[in-house]
């Protein structure tokens, strides 16, 4: 739990003081943040197949798919409550909980074509 204190004491004023999602994940800009994804999925036929996104943040990966119009079935994972309600209030399409995944407990006891952690 300590490390989720840590995650929280950072992430939490950030999101208070930005309404960009990149700066409230510590990216310089939203272009410097697509690039990264941009590399991450080059290489993967992701269309039609179900993604998880472990660590979704305010779910940006699905941001970037939508907007290249690769349609996923999409479910991002954060264990931070106030990141979910954000990926929530931007993408009512997606589906977002709230949890550890390197918990006790299950988040989640789908399958995933592709999963992606960044």
């Amino acid at each position: 739990m300590r490390n989720k204190e840590k995650i929280k004491n950072h992430y939490y004023p950030r999101l208070e003081k930005f309404r960009e999602t990149h700066k409230i994940l510590d990216w310089e800009s939203r272009e410097a943040q697509f690039a990264r994804f941009e590399v991450l999925t080059r290489h993967v036929s992701l269309d039609g197949k179900s993604v998880l996104d472990a660590g979704c943040g305010c779910g940006d990966l699905f941001s970037m798919l939508k907007e290249k119009g690769i349609k996923v079935s999409y479910t991002g994972v954060d264990i931070l409550p106030a990141m979910i309600e954000k990926a929530q209030s931007l993408h009512d399409e997606g589906q977002f909980l709230c949890g550890d995944l390197f918990g006790e407990e299950p988040v989640c006891t789908e399958k995933f074509d592709v999963v992606f952690t960044s």
